[in-house]
This record gives structure tokens, C-alpha cells and sequence, in this order.
């Protein structure tokens, strides 16, 4: 089974820790994750889902997002 390519950080920022006295990479969520939520915005129907409905919804968001980190390989 391949592993899952979750396109790297959404939004990789350097900072500088006092605490550790050195820059930290702070990573936050990935790619897939950040172009899964553009995808199913808007397409949530207003007013309550069950919950087969909102796993489905999550699982066609996800299949769009594998898709275009597909397409800009």
C-alpha cells in the first residue's frame, strides 16, 4: 500500500523560538487537507445532514483534493 501524498505544508512558515533560541519550522496542515476544505465549500446544503450524508461529502472532498495534487505533479 502507498502512503498517501498529502502535498507537504499548506503554509510553512520559519519563526524564531525564545524559547529554544532557534528557528522553528511551524508546518500546520497540509495540502491535501487545506484543498479538501476549499473543495467543500459551498457544498454542504444548508439546514442538518446525517451523518452517512457529511462522510460522504468529506470522502468526495478528499477524492477532489487527491486530485489536484495529481493534476500538479
Amino acid at each position: 500500500m502507498s502512503a498517501i501524498n498529502d502535498g507537504g505544508p499548506a503554509f510553512p512558515e520559519t519563526r524564531w523560538s525564545d524559547t529554544v533560541h532557534q528557528e522553528v519550522q511551524w508546518t500546520g496542515m497540509t495540502l491535501r487537507d487545506w484543498f479538501a476544505g476549499r473543495a467543500i465549500t459551498g457544498s454542504a446544503p444548508v439546514g442538518s445532514m446525517q451523518e452517512d450524508e457529511c462522510a460522504m461529502l468529506a470522502t468526495a472532498a478528499y477524492a477532489m483534493a487527491d486530485a489536484m495534487l495529481k493534476a500538479r505533479a
